[in-house]
């Protein structure tokens, strides 16, 4: 594990140089704050940052909130300075924020594990901490129709993805195809699904199409299920994000923070409470698609069209 405390001190270093203070002024005061926001986090999962607060010497305040929520507040200068770092659900979070020009722009790269740098966009200002495959799961009873998501356009299935992450979802279908080869594959894509059922319903035997954190968090022992196009591009994933907020108070302190959580063994456990699959895991079975999650973001958009017109 690297040395945060060295990492620490050479950030100060690179900040103070940077913004023309004394390296005497800019050391770390004996004790400091954090403030952190999160669409997709509790109150309880503050208990998963106490090494760090313990470590670094540093106080965590966590605020829960929604996306729209995060968004009203940071727009508002009165109170934009009272959060120091997010950590997002979904790349289309983080994605609506950076457009907004409410993210700082960092680069901590140079000090990312290697595991995490293909999850890491300075572009978008975001650091990947934690992977969440769209898998298919099927009764284990069932024989396995489904392998790839191109099955999902030429067969029948229940979606149980949100609406508001079909840009994720369906960006790589962009990637890899021309436009109107594109457009087709989306719009057969949505015809072919039924909305999310119960185990009761008549269609539940039918593939059923999730994220890997939600059959997680389902538990249900009767269930299977794959990676889709593991064999070929590999399978499609969305991700939960750290990144450093506009004027943040505390910026060095995030930038650490963040190194913190992509270490192997705090972002493995992190991982397994969020129900998520960390970059450092090689027993998944998850392969990545073959894109990074940053070349996939400027298509979002074109796919919101493309739905607007189905």
């Amino acid at each position: 594990m690297r040395n945060l405390k060295y990492i620490y001190l050479l950030l100060v270093i690179v900040f103070s140089v940077s913004t023309g203070c004394s390296i005497e002024s800019a050391h770390p005061p004996s004790h400091q704050e954090l403030i952190i926001a999160s669409n997709f986090l509790t109150e309880a999962d503050s208990l998963m940052f106490e090494e760090f607060e313990t470590e670094e010497n540093v106080d965590i305040t966590l605020i829960i909130l929604s996306t729209e929520e995060l968004m009203t507040r940071l727009k508002d200068l009165n109170s934009s300075a009272n959060i120091d770092l997010v950590l997002m659900r979904s790349l289309q979070d983080v994605n609506n924020l950076s457009k907004e020009g409410l993210l700082h722009s960092f680069n901590v790269e140079t000090f990312l594990p290697e595991e995490i740098v293909p999850y890491t966009s300075m572009r978008y200002h975001f650091v990947g901490v934690g992977i969440d495959p769209y898998i298919i799961s099927y009764p284990k009873d069932s024989i396995i129709s489904v392998k790839t998501y191109n099955d999902l356009t030429r067969m029948p299935y229940n979606n149980c993805v949100s609406p508001e992450d079909y840009p994720v979802l369906l960006a790589p279908a962009l990637d890899k195809l021309k436009k109107v080869e594109a457009n087709n594959w989306i719009k057969q894509f949505i015809e072919q699904a039924s909305p999310c059922k119960s185990p009761s319903d008549s269609l539940a035997h039918l593939p059923m199409l999730s994220t890997y954190s939600s059959f997680q968090m389902q538990n249900d022992p009767s269930l299977g299920f794959i990676f889709p196009s593991t064999n070929s591009t590999g399978s499609f994933y969305d991700l939960r994000t750290a990144s450093i907020v506009n004027q943040a108070s505390n910026f060095v302190v995030a930038k650490v923070f963040i190194l913190h959580l992509s270490q192997p063994d705090i972002n493995q456990e992190l991982n397994q409470q969020w129900n998520t699959i960390s970059a450092f895991d090689n027993n998944s079975g998850f392969r990545k698609y073959q894109a990074k999650s940053s070349q996939l973001i400027p298509y979002y958009a074109t796919v919101e069209r493309v739905l607007s017109k189905l």
